[in-house]
């Protein structure tokens, strides 16, 4: 994709976009991804918001924005972390699995705590403009076999800058280190446990069990049933409205920055933009999926609380 236009690749595997040529190398990340619009409907973002309520529509809204993250944190110099977490059996894993289907990726996440350095770093490293997934598997196992994950590596991908640097094998004292171009996801049972520094960087968002009823256990058995091949038109549509989304985007942020910190219960400039920067992607995601207005303030209002909290 390039300015709104979708490049098909040329017969030696190059993308022309003008004066530029590109070949892409990556052969590890798999994406499926609906070209054609055949059999997509926006109904799933109802399902979405049945299931999960507005937590759920928080967590498409930053997701929509992780298919931006590069040109938001050219201007805004970060975009914040996303955290699942809550009771088990809240459906976390459904949400999470269907928002990657979005994207066009079967996937749910990697265990930094049983990958090594080596590989965390290549996994940051992978994609742009799109969402690593985190899953922390044995955190409540304080054994002494359990190399505890520790989030302050992630310090400073929130501006996109590296996550690790190594040493070039060639005699001379020149590093790599690769920018961090993609968002982070974290998906678990029990919060991040973490300095405040990393805290601040995080939009939290806690499920649980209460107000699960007949109806939004269907809603989230149509969710979990959805196809990776239709619901994944969602990110081709969204990248192709970038200047739209991103012109709402940026009229939106400020504003809402403001009214943020001026609640008394906010004090925090980081955690202000953080929130601000969710309810003007919120915003930009009523426009592109057509939500209610009712719902689109009370979306607003629901990130203006979690930033205090």
């Amino acid at each position: 994709m390039k300015d709104g236009k979708l490049l098909e690749m040329n017969d030696e595997d190059y993308f022309e976009a003008g004066k530029l040529s590109i070949k892409s190398l990556s052969s590890s990340v798999h994406l499926h991804v609906n070209l054609s619009g055949d059999g997509y409907d926006q109904h799933w973002i109802r399902d979405v918001h049945s299931a999960f309520g507005l937590n759920g529509l928080v967590a498409v809204a930053w997701w929509m924005g992780s298919l931006f993250a590069e040109q938001i944190r050219q201007r805004q110099k970060s975009y914040p972390f996303l955290e699942i977490v809550g009771q088990a059996g809240a459906g976390k894993t459904t949400l999470l699995e269907f928002l990657w289907k979005l994207v066009g990726r079967d996937h749910e996440g990697t265990d930094p705590s049983k990958a090594t350095p080596a590989a965390r770093a290549r996994i940051f490293s992978q994609v742009s403009n799109l969402p690593v997934g985190l899953i922390e598997g044995d955190r409540e196992d304080d054994s002494a076999k359990t190399k505890q994950f520790d989030w302050d590596e992630l310090k400073t991908a929130y501006n996109g800058r590296s996550v690790r640097a190594r040493g070039i094998k060639n005699g001379g004292n020149e590093t790599y280190e690769p920018p961090f171009r993609g968002s982070i996801v974290i998906s678990q049972n029990a919060a991040v446990d973490a300095s405040e520094a990393i805290m601040q960087r995080i939009v939290h968002l806690f499920f649980s069990r209460d107000g699960q009823t007949a109806e939004t256990k269907a809603a989230a058995d149509r969710i979990a049933q959805a196809n990776i091949e239709t619901v994944s038109r969602f990110m081709l549509d969204a990248i192709l409205n970038e200047r739209a989304i991103l012109n709402t985007f940026w009229q939106r942020v400020p504003e809402y920055e403001r009214q943020v910190m001026a609640r008394p219960d906010v004090s925090i400039p980081r955690i202000a933009l953080n929130h601000a920067q969710m309810m003007a992607m919120a915003d930009a995601m009523g426009e592109q999926l057509q939500l209610p207005p009712a719902l689109m303030a009370e979306l607003r209002q629901h990130v203006s609380d979690m930033a205090a909290q």
